[in-house]
């Protein structure tokens, strides 16, 4: 068996146990050939469509109806119960249940607003990328907690190749983002260099398009013909 069907052979019970009881598929999975139908099952998934929550569904045990539930509460926020279920195409107290669900199973972070900074008050905004002297566990750590401790610094990415971070700092001006760096330098953090940019206008800040990131697969593996359950 190659590796590639071999993968496929290692579908979880729990999907066979979803597909075996959707009446409409008339798909019945006889354990004594448990390995054979895992892999015809998936093969007819990729053939007919419903394998679409497929990926998902092995990594983290979701199926549509939750992507369509993290996807409202990602756009909208807080929602009402029936609003929420409208949007996921469920009833009020099922839908409710599984967005108790995805919070206990870590899933939903939060609830934040979104504000417009720049009606409230004046800003500066500036991009900075760091590079450090030397990749220890110790000098990382350092860093990280140097820029948690400081509120002015909004987002900060561990990045590889030329970077070792790229940091978003807002200040109310640039007297003050240049005592802050002062600041920085000042803590001994072991930095090698640094670039700053400062943000003129921001053109998308947006979260990603979880729909997008949840779709399958395409999988290397065809039949000329629908196989048969037993």
């Amino acid at each position: 068996m190659s590796t590639t069907v071999g993968r496929f052979c290692q579908l979880p019970t729990r999907l066979l146990q979803i597909m075996s009881q959707n009446s409409s598929q008339n798909f019945i999975v006889s354990p004594k050939r448990r390995t054979k139908s895992r892999l015809q099952l998936i093969i007819t998934l990729a053939q007919t469509g419903c394998g679409e929550s497929f990926k998902y569904m092995k990594k983290f045990g979701l199926d549509s109806t939750d992507i369509r539930i993290l996807c409202a509460v990602q756009q909208h926020g807080q929602l009402s119960k029936t609003k929420l279920a409208a949007i996921a195409n469920i009833s009020a107290t099922p839908c409710w249940a599984r967005l108790d669900r995805l919070k206990a199973a870590g899933f939903i972070r939060g609830y934040h607003g979104e504000l417009a900074l720049n009606k409230i008050f004046d800003f500066t905004q500036v991009v900075v990328t760091i590079s450090l002297i030397h990749h220890r566990k110790l000098d990382f750590d350092r860093f990280e907690a140097f820029i948690l401790k400081h509120d002015e610094f909004t987002e900060c990415i561990a990045t590889g190749g030329g970077t070792d971070y790229v940091v978003r700092a807002i200040c109310q001006n640039l007297t003050l983002f240049q005592g802050l760096m002062e600041t920085m330098l000042a803590a001994d953090l072991s930095i090698d260099r640094y670039m700053t940019y400062i943000v003129t206008r921001t053109i998308k800040t947006t979260q990603p398009n979880l729909t997008k990131l949840v779709v399958k697969e395409s999988l290397p593996v065809t039949m000329s013909k629908q196989p048969t359950f037993q």
